[in-house]
């Protein structure tokens, strides 16, 4: 039976060409528009589901509501509460410190920068990611050990067998790689490139002593793992009042003026992605997913839609078929069973037609999107054998039983062939208009998405928007006595038109202080950093009001920090530019 209806539906296919190819393409147009929404859905949604025991893990933020300012949310922290978390809530098993920070790295005469991130021997206790070589127990147990990605053994070593090879960080003593880690995939919060235990200097040395002892200087994350969830609402509830109750070095009234009415609260580790966005700290709007998945859908549906209309139009034409098929004995629900069969062949053609559309876009849908999802066949395969038997389901099931209740005597005796009635021709405008409105929707949703790309691609950013090069590796230790004769000699080379140095990246700097106007004004946080002669030249940088930095103002070029009795000359940033 399954052979003759399989040989019956292949005919009926090839005889239509045109019918079956305009169907063909229309589902598998709606088909590879639904995956690849899937697809980056099933991305996004799975940040950092990588990591073992995921959901017992929660990131502190703090929560900042001083009198007279807008309530705000950092996912980078103090460290000031990080000694008596354990102490004061049993339930936390496990808990670390984070803090990355660009390093220059030093491998032989390879020189690069990377984003070190130093923390606690607890570390694999949180984080228990898969390791390629060495023990995991004991990789950062004490000073001079250092954990690596495989990326980063491939790019300074030049294999993942780097285990016992040494590595100099920030120009300190080399280091002894304890072990290898397994590349992390692309959609994960923290960057695990180079992991190693907290420097002397950052327990020792000022400013970096800053986070370990004072609130509002938020460095890093901390992160614990709570095994038992019945304990949560609690834990929340006592971290609102933290700072008050743990005040470092600052005063009660001190933390009231930080946090106000604010304290920590905790950020499960599977929301980390969605709630920075939230909060302006980066991340994925949830909002925006959820309406590429809706655009997915509305693809999908209209693909639906447009199969119903082109079955049902065509209804006359198989009315007679119909008709001597019943003569001939075949009953109502075999004749549903091989058009429902019909439609799940025609888009079992389409999902194959798909996979190659989905291929071809999801490159270009990475490229612009800034995604690196993967072609995961293992997920792929079995989603769209499923999607294609749901579709084909769905698509043929109206026509089907449209078909399948026409009489043979009204057809075969009739001048002309049956369409439906009125109720077929009711619900076909009505598809129709759906159809339309899906089709104009998308097109909308489309032209909106594109026009806000390209504002984005050209809008003014004060500053040039190609052929700028920032070198990190100069900020290495050995080479400072070195950063003028090489800036010169860098500005020498044809085609650079100006060569600077400074410690801040165009529109990213990480020293933020509170800053205050002559007299009793109240303070204002402020991110800064110095810059030295050609920098606003080098990038660009529109002047609004005032002047720009001169070698011939004594002040604006200060070859040492200010005093008490000396002040520097600043330059603000406007809309455009950072300050």
């Amino acid at each position: 039976m399954l052979t003759g209806i399989l040989t019956s539906t292949f005919r009926t296919l090839s005889r239509h060409r045109l019918y079956t190819l305009i169907n063909l393409i229309g589902l598998a147009l709606g088909i590879a528009v639904f995956l690849t929404m899937t697809l980056i859905v099933r991305y996004e949604e799975s940040y950092d589901s990588y990591i073992p025991r995921a959901s017992s893990l929660y990131q502190i933020d703090e929560l900042l509501s001083p009198a007279g300012h807008t309530s705000s949310e950092n996912d980078a922290v103090s460290f000031v509460s990080f000694p008596f978390l354990k102490q004061d809530f049993p339930e936390i098993t496990h808990a670390i410190r984070l803090l990355s920070e660009p390093q220059a790295i030093r491998v032989g005469t390879v020189l690069g920068r990377e984003s070190v991130t130093m923390t606690d021997q607890d570390f694999f206790s949180v984080f228990d990611l898969p390791v390629l070589s060495g023990d995991k127990h004991t990789a950062l147990d004490g000073p001079g050990k250092v954990v690596i990605s495989a990326t980063i053994a491939r790019k300074y070593f030049g294999t993942i067998e780097a285990t016992g090879r040494k590595i100099r960080i920030d120009n300190q003593d080399e280091a002894v790689i304890s072990a290898v880690l397994a590349d992390p995939p692309s959609n994960s919060t923290e960057d695990f490139s180079i992991l190693t235990p907290f420097s002397s200097k950052f327990m020792t040395t000022f400013p970096y002593t800053l986070p370990f002892k004072n609130w509002g200087s938020t460095w890093g994350h901390i992160y614990i793992r709570i095994n038992n969830r019945a304990a949560i609402p609690h834990i929340r509830a006592e971290l609102l009042s933290y700072p008050a109750r743990h005040p470092g070095n600052y005063s009660p009234s001190g933390i009231k003026d930080i946090f106000g009415n604010g304290g920590l609260t905790l950020i499960p580790l599977r929301d980390i992605h969605f709630h920075n966005a939230d909060i302006g700290e980066g991340g994925t709007s949830r909002q925006l997913v959820t309406i590429l998945g809706l655009v997915g859908l509305a693809a999908l549906a209209t693909a639906l839609v447009n199969y119903v209309n082109m079955a049902t139009a065509r209804a006359g034409l198989r009315a007679k078929d119909v008709a001597m098929r019943k003569v001939l004995g075949a009953t109502r629900l075999s004749l549903v069973v091989r058009f429902m069969t019909e439609a799940i062949f025609l888009a079992l053609g389409a999902a194959v037609l798909a996979l190659t559309l989905t291929e071809f876009s999801l490159r270009w849908v990475n490229a612009f999107g800034g995604w690196q999802i993967p072609y995961d066949w293992a997920f792929i395969l079995p989603a769209i054998i499923l999607i294609a038997v749901l579709t084909g389901s769905v698509a043929g099931l109206y026509p089907s039983f449209v078909l399948s209740a026409f009489q043979p005597v009204a057809v075969l005796s009739a001048s002309r062939m049956p369409g439906g009635g009125r109720i077929d021709r009711t619900i076909r405008n009505g598809l129709v208009t759906v159809q339309f409105t899906f089709a104009s929707l998308l097109a909308v949703c489309t032209l909106v998405m594109t026009q806000q790309a390209q504002f984005v691609r050209v809008l003014n950013r004060g500053m040039v928007n190609h052929g700028l090069i920032i070198i990190d590796s100069l900020s290495d230790d050995t080479l400072k006595n070195r950063q003028a004769a090489i800036i010169s000699r860098l500005s020498e080379i044809p085609g650079i038109i100006t060569a600077t140095r400074s410690d801040l990246y165009p529109h990213h700097m990480s020293d933020r202080d509170d800053w205050k106007r002559p007299g009793n004004n109240p303070a204002f946080g402020l991110q800064w950093g110095y810059a030295t002669p050609q920098y606003f030249e080098t990038l660009g940088a529109s002047l609004i009001a005032g002047r720009l930095f001169d070698e011939n103002h004594g002040q604006d070029y200060a070859v040492e920090a200010a005093k008490t009795d000396k002040t520097e000359n600043v330059i603000r940033g406007g809309p455009h530019f950072s300050d």
